[in-house]
């Protein structure tokens, strides 16, 4: 299964580059860019789209003020943040909404192609069956676990997420 990823982004370099990152892993392919959350909804009447690579500073809305409604409307699409925005309620508003992961900028080649790769191994996972058993449940949550717990190091145990 090919994914099919819309990069909304403001910065046309940026996008380029995430672009340049996706077309080097397999799997991925470039449905789309938007450079503003206007171009997002139009390219997502436009294109079937798997994932939404999201910047949260858009010239005419917060990326994380559009998780709402992307829910209501896609709730289909995955969204993975990628941004310079280091604001703890950001990071609240985006996991209450469901996104698959938070990426702060500049993200290097080899950690986008991490992200990828293990979304797209536990999208496979979601939908290699019909029914699930508890081995693939664990290791599907185990996966997901390692990816969080990698950097938690450089947070203090005092600096929680409440």
């Amino acid at each position: 299964m090919v994914i099919k990823v819309l990069i909304a982004e403001d910065d046309f370099r940026i996008a380029a580059i995430h672009e340049s990152y996706i077309k080097k892993i397999e799997g991925f392919k470039v449905a789309g860019k938007a450079k503003s959350a206007k171009d997002m909804w139009e390219a997502l009447q436009r294109e079937q789209v798997d994932l939404i690579l999201l910047d949260v500073y858009m010239p005419d809305e917060l990326g994380t003020n559009l998780l709402p409604l992307l829910r209501e409307r896609c709730p289909e699409v995955d969204v993975i943040i990628i941004t310079a925005a280091t604001e703890t309620t950001l990071l609240r508003d985006a996991l209450h909404y469901g996104v698959v992961h938070y990426l702060i900028k500049p993200v290097t080649a080899q950690k986008f192609a991490q992200v990828l790769t293990e979304y797209k191994e536990k999208k496979d996972i979601i939908n290699s069956k019909d029914e699930v058993n508890q081995t693939m449940i664990d290791l599907f949550l185990d996966r997901c676990r390692k990816s969080q717990n990698k950097g938690m190091t450089e947070i203090s145990p005092q600096a929680s997420i409440h």
